[in-house]
């Protein structure tokens, strides 16, 4: 859960980069690398789930792949949490508070 915890929170701080870029193609960029990031390390998680993992790597390096995968999974997504839903609850008016409270529920 630590590494979870940290990759988080590096998502969060690195994801303001994204305040920075002035197009939208360099904005569609970071967030594509960020998701294809997040889907290899998924991947690896899943391939870690197999039975034979531990015969190939060890259990410590299973444990670290686990903790690496997880960490990194995290901080691709994490910057969205702070970047996404105050920028689309902006075309919702009046009506943003709602849509940030069931966004913030799902």
């Amino acid at each position: 859960t630590t590494s979870v915890t940290l990759g988080f929170i590096g998502g969060l701080v690195s994801g303001r980069e994204i305040n920075d870029l002035e197009t939208i193609g360099e904005k569609r960029t970071f967030v594509a690398k960020r998701y294809g990031l997040a889907a290899l390390s998924a991947v690896g998680l899943a391939l870690c789930s197999n039975e034979n993992a531990i015969s190939i790597v060890g259990q410590y390096g299973l444990a670290g792949a686990i903790t690496v995968f997880s960490g990194l999974l995290a901080a691709m997504v994490g910057f969205q949490f702070y970047q996404f839903i105050p920028k689309y609850a902006t075309s919702f008016r009046q009506n943003k508070a709602v849509y940030i409270y069931l966004t913030d529920a799902c």
